[in-house]
């Protein structure tokens, strides 16, 4: 049973000394693979592990031969250690347990010691939103994210090398992607990849097809050195985003990388608080749409401290937001805010004769 109470099993096969994931049963929308099943550790997903693309007749052969085993599920806790797995199956579908795949599938969680994900694995998951996984995850599969157009957001943990497959992941996301990363020392990075598309134009008198690129995401996805981010190199490429990007993209871009400073060069710290300092109005609005109170926080007391006339600025945005929304706790943190810092007039002495 998965962490949300739902019941969750697993079809796997096993692999020598290790199991690999054929399909996941739940109710759920998320996956959180388990670390072992049955007393074996997992370390692979199969190819169309979580596709709908995967025939439900041929995992049934393999259920019968014996060659696919299903995991112990909890759904009749007093009987399931004895059941055979062709019992195990038909109870998940007495239970009108699905597999959990296609476009039932938002989140996918997987464990540290998953090495491998095969190809298509995840092909026309359309809803899937958020992927956590490890850096010991080494072999991503071919066209594992075909199909996905609508994730947003991957949270990765490395070990001290800070090596991963985020790019190779990258290199299937063309939309725009929020990552989290963090590393053994438990160092958190949060980064921002802008969405790029291709175009092909037709250079007419030279009778070729040109391809335009639009967008920084691109730039943005190769500030890799081999497996691991260089963040130098991103962080160079803040101008080009703010030439390029959208303003709500440049707050969360700009947000994570001075909330989250890991690697952050005195240069590109500046460049950044410029920015920020530059648009008050925006960072007010980001933070009250999202009511985020630890960035308004962070706001007026990190990077505001000592630029009252921006914190002002930003103040009488969050003020006028909020109260068109009702977010009351920032209309109060606003009103402590401006008391707490307001000039008070100097006292004239009297001189008595």
């Amino acid at each position: 049973m998965d962490g949300s109470g739902e019941i969750q099993a697993f079809a796997y096969e096993r692999k020598g000394n290790s199991a690999v994931i054929r399909r996941c049963f739940s109710r759920d929308t998320k996956a959180a693979v388990p670390e072992v099943l049955d007393g074996l550790p997992v370390t692979e997903l199969a190819p169309y592990a979580f596709s709908a693309h995967l025939d439900p007749q041929i995992l049934e052969q393999e259920l019968t031969s014996g060659k696919v085993q299903i995991s112990r599920s909890m759904l009749v806790p007093e009987e399931d250690e004895a059941l055979t797995s062709v019992q195990r199956y038909q109870r998940l579908q007495e239970a009108q347990i699905p597999a959990l795949c296609g476009e039932q599938l938002e989140e996918l969680e997987l464990p540290e010691r998953i090495v491998r994900v095969g190809r298509y694995c995840l092909y026309n998951c359309d809803h899937l939103r958020r992927l956590t996984f490890t850096g010991h995850l080494a072999d991503w599969g071919t066209g594992v994210f075909t199909g996905c157009h609508h994730i947003r957001e991957v949270e990765l943990s490395t070990d001290a090398s800070g090596m991963s497959t985020l790019k190779d992941m990258l290199d299937e996301v063309h939309e725009a992607l929020h990552v989290r990363w963090c590393d053994a020392s438990q160092q958190v990075a949060e980064l921002m990849y802008p969405e790029f598309y291709e175009e092909g134009v037709e250079n007419t008198p030279a009778r070729i097809l040109e391809t335009h690129v639009h967008g920084s995401g691109m730039r943005y996805r190769n500030c890799f050195a081999g497996r691991k981010i260089d963040f130098t190199q991103y962080d160079r490429l803040f101008p080009y985003a703010v030439a390029q990007e959208p303003e709500g993209l440049l707050v969360r871009l700009v947000c994570g990388r001075l909330r989250f400073p890991y690697a952050l060069g005195e240069q590109a710290r500046e460049q950044y608080e410029t920015y920020l300092r530059g648009n008050p109005e925006l960072f007010a609005g980001y933070f009250t749409d999202h009511r985020d109170m630890d960035g308004i926080h962070w706001y007026c007391e990190g990077p505001g401290a000592g630029h009252e006339t921006e914190v002002l600025q930003f103040l009488d945005v969050l003020t006028e937001r909020a109260g068109r929304v009702g977010f009351a706790e920032a209309l109060g943190y606003a009103m402590e805010y401006r008391h707490a810092h307001e000039k008070k007039p100097a006292t004239k002495r009297r001189f008595e004769l």
